[in-house]
């Protein structure tokens, strides 16, 4: 994986408005339950490509717990879906604690959280090219 790991403070804080901008504007459909008890996942991508076209991002894909936007062809945007359990938002504090406490010989190994949001309502990384 190519990834870019050094990112100055200006362009974090950058990314950290912009995220929370979007964060902000990001209503998610609430769960539907179907009848084997899961989320409507065919409406939840609808749901997020409209968003992004609405605020000229890409959709990339999603996940159990978030979607993944494009920032700048550079970065990736995590947001959590809506759910009971809040579980995009844990998602997202678990991965920001897990790069922060991990060793420089851990780190090797993950993608590095750029800037999130404490209460795990968005996160922002690099795009990782295979």
């Amino acid at each position: 994986m190519l990834i870019r790991r050094h990112i100055s403070s200006g362009h974090r804080a950058a990314f950290a408005q912009q995220a929370a901008t979007l964060a902000a504007a990001w209503p998610p459909p609430g769960v539907s339950l179907d009848e084997e008890n899961s989320r409507d996942r065919e409406a939840e991508r609808a749901y997020a490509h409209t968003f992004a076209a609405l605020h000229g991002i890409d959709y990339i894909a999603s996940g159990a717990f978030r979607a993944v936007f494009d920032l700048q062809d550079r970065f990736a945007l995590k947001l959590p879906w809506a759910d009971e359990a809040h579980d995009g938002y844990a998602a997202s504090m678990a991965e920001a604690f897990i790069w922060a406490e991990a060793s420089a010989r851990d780190r090797r190994w993950l993608a590095p959280v750029l800037a999130s949001d404490p209460e795990g309502a968005w996160l922002v990384m690099p795009l990782a090219q295979p």
